[in-house]
């Protein structure tokens, strides 16, 4: 592959991993527990996972590349566009995507990266993603056990920018056009136990999430989306946490890598599935 068709076919690839995040979102006179809300589901939809078996890639060398892709159950979002939305429409699940990579080395050490380049694909929809993970597999260096056992840190830095038009009485009960931007630092820690068999490796996990997120309106006239409750008309923070825990099946053929995961992600349904290459 020439370095032409290399570079079409990253960009093929990082399209088709924004068109699983686009979403429409529209919102209006947020309150608190509503902003929290936004911050905890779209943090769902952001935080590191790279659906893989707690065993490492190799006890002396791997790497790993995949396209990692899924939804995230959006039943508060989804309210809150349909009391926006002229049109009543909700958002029931918010889709993601990433490219992952990830290598091991030595004494069960490995790292990983998630990520997606900032795309307007989709006109007035922004979206960018990057986060990091520390893997250790302890049962490759520490632990003699009957099955794999693995720590992972992990951080992601995120934001979606949107377009929206507000009415209400912050705009003089007029259209205004708006654009909303969200941004959020997600850190948490997972323990992982899993087997890897002939041609499967099945894994469960518990973790904690930290979400610190950032919703911010700008519109001319200074109209908000936020309710008269908040001392700032235009940006609002709040800090989301608490636990995971998530399940996956890995299929590993050759240098085929599969696999499914489900869990919940500070009360949030998520559903991930993998596709890529190992060597």
């Amino acid at each position: 592959m020439n370095r032409s068709n290399l570079k079409a076919f990253v960009v093929t690839i990082c399209l088709f991993v924004s068109s699983l995040s686009h979403a429409d979102f529209e919102f209006d006179n947020l309150n608190e527990d509503d902003v929290k809300t936004v911050i905890s589901e779209l943090g769902t939809s952001f935080s590191h996972t790279t659906v893989s078996s707690a065993g490492s890639l190799g006890k002396i060398f791997g790497i790993e590349a995949a396209i990692v892709g899924g939804v995230v159950e959006s039943k508060g979002i989804d309210r809150l566009v349909q009391e926006s939305s002229s049109d009543g429409e909700g958002v029931e699940v918010i889709p993601y995507g990433a490219i992952i990579a990830a290598v091991s080395l030595p004494m069960g050490l490995g790292g990983e990266v998630s990520f997606i380049p900032s795309q307007e694909a989709f006109g007035d929809f922004e979206y960018n993603k990057l986060g990091f993970a520390f893997k250790w597999t302890l049962t490759d260096a520490l632990l003699a056990l009957p099955f794999d056992m693995s720590v992972k840190a992990h951080h992601t830095v995120a934001s979606l920018s949107f377009d929206q038009t507000i009415n209400n009485s912050s705009t003089g009960n007029t259209d205004v056009n708006a654009t909303v931007d969200y941004s959020s630092n997600i850190s948490g820690l997972q323990l992982i136990v899993g087997k890897s068999l002939l041609l499967v490796s099945p894994y469960i996990g518990i973790g904690y999430i930290r979400v610190d997120g950032e919703l911010e309106v700008s519109a001319s006239g200074g109209g908000t989306i936020f309710d008269p409750s908040f001392s700032s008309a235009q940006t609002v923070d709040e800090l989301e946490s608490g636990f995971e825990y998530f399940a996956g099946l890995q299929l590993n053929l050759l240098i085929i890598r599969a696999a499914v995961e489900v869990g919940k992600v500070l009360d949030n349904t998520k559903v991930a599935v993998k596709l890529g290459l190992k060597f």
